[in-house]
């Protein structure tokens, strides 16, 4: 799959991940996925989630979404190839829950 691929808008799929952390334990939440074009990590009801493409996330040192904030939308087009990464995500402290969605090119 290509950038050209996402530009002449081939036909998309999204799926998404509902996901519970452990107090502080890093939780992976995608794998990687050369067919990935966009992702939406999702906030928590209360706290703060920080996302990372690092597998032992640090509370913090990522990017860090709170409660109430809106999803950080991550797209080829804007962000490049991040967005094809594994992702994982560890919390402030407590379990918290929250969705991940990734919209993927669909097969040829």
């Amino acid at each position: 799959m290509c950038m050209e691929d996402y530009r002449i808008g081939r036909k998309t799929t999204s799926a998404e991940h509902p996901f519970t952390t452990v107090a502080t334990v890093a939780k992976q939440v995608l794998s990687g996925s050369d067919n990935r074009v966009a992702v939406l990590l999702g906030a928590p009801v209360v706290g703060t989630l920080t996302y990372s493409t690092n597998p032992t996330p640090t509370t913090g040192a990522g990017l860090n979404v709170g409660a109430g904030q809106p999803p950080i939308e991550l797209t080829i087009p804007v962000d490049g190839d991040i967005v094809r990464h594994q992702w994982w995500v560890v919390d402030d402290g407590t379990g918290r829950a929250a969705t991940v969605i990734e919209t993927l090119l669909a097969e040829r």
